[in-house]
């Protein structure tokens, strides 16, 4: 799914909605850079996430990396709704890499 981004702002303060993913790719630079201007902008910016079905590492990435983009901006950046899950499976080819690795090791 495609990331579509809204921000309403009231005052000096920009509210970002997301709905959809934040991945490596598009979607990723995408968010990065729709936060990033709203930083710049405005002293408060409020990120509601809780629309975004899926968050790979390089979105978890661009969480953290955006608070200090806000404090070089002399903002703040708050997340709201991270609802998320985040699931942990080992796969076929995780559990592979495992038996490999042990058996390097032995």
């Amino acid at each position: 799914m495609d990331l579509e981004l809204r921000s309403p702002i009231s005052d000096d303060t920009a509210v970002l909605d997301c709905n959809g993913s934040i991945a490596a790719g598009e979607s990723g630079r995408l968010f990065r850079t729709k936060v990033a201007n709203l930083l710049h902008q405005h002293s408060r910016v409020i990120v509601d996430l809780s629309l975004i079905d899926y968050i790979d590492s390089s979105g978890l990435g661009i969480l953290v990396s955006l608070y200090s983009t806000a404090r070089c901006a002399g903002s703040t950046l708050q997340y709201r709704n991270l609802t998320t899950p985040v699931d942990y499976s080992r796969s076929s080819r995780a559990s592979n890499s495992s038996n490999w690795f042990h058996k390097q090791a032995s």
